[in-house]
């Protein structure tokens, strides 16, 4: 069951589970959306943390979080739902799918399969994805590390490319 509240950004921390190391891209738009309507115009997707008392786990929506501590906003509409670790990654990883490299895509794939014990055969069902997509995006993460820098270099400039 889910509820529609709205939340203070402080109490809204990373989720344990999801990586916070990648490129958000430009959000000035979505800081002006924010600062016109005085909310977001989806609301963020949260969890009561398990380890911090008080506290709300972000599930998904970064780019509207930090777009409204950048507007300056002092709470944010959420929707809290109490998920277990496998519906989280679930669900961030079809939203992070946009904006993750193949790298950190790999990353959160073999998180989830350590974390929650599931194979990758079952992350590939859940995420509506083959199995060799699952497992060529594992398979990168055996590449030295200048591979992988340039993988993500070359990533962020196509994305890039792909809003001018």
């Amino acid at each position: 069951m889910s509820e529609v509240k709205k939340i203070p950004l402080i109490d809204i921390i990373p989720c344990p589970l999801i990586p916070e190391k990648f490129d958000l891209g430009d959000i000035s738009e979505i800081v002006k959306k924010i600062e016109n309507k005085g909310d977001v115009d989806l609301p963020l997707k949260v969890r009561l943390s398990k380890t911090k008392k008080g506290k709300y786990e972000q599930i998904w929506g970064k780019k509207r979080y930090e777009g409204s501590l950048i507007a300056g906003m002092k709470e944010v509409s959420c929707i809290i739902e109490d998920i277990d670790d496998n519906e989280v990654f679930k669900q961030s990883l079809i939203e992070l799918m946009y904006i993750l490299n193949p790298i950190e895509e790999a990353e959160i794939f073999k998180r989830w399969k350590q974390r929650c014990g599931i194979t990758y055969i079952e992350i590939a069902h859940k995420m509506g994805k083959g199995i060799d997509y699952i497992y060529k995006r594992i398979k990168l993460l055996d590449l030295p590390e200048s591979d992988k820098d340039r993988i993500k270099r070359k990533y962020k400039r196509w994305k890039k490319s792909q809003y001018l």
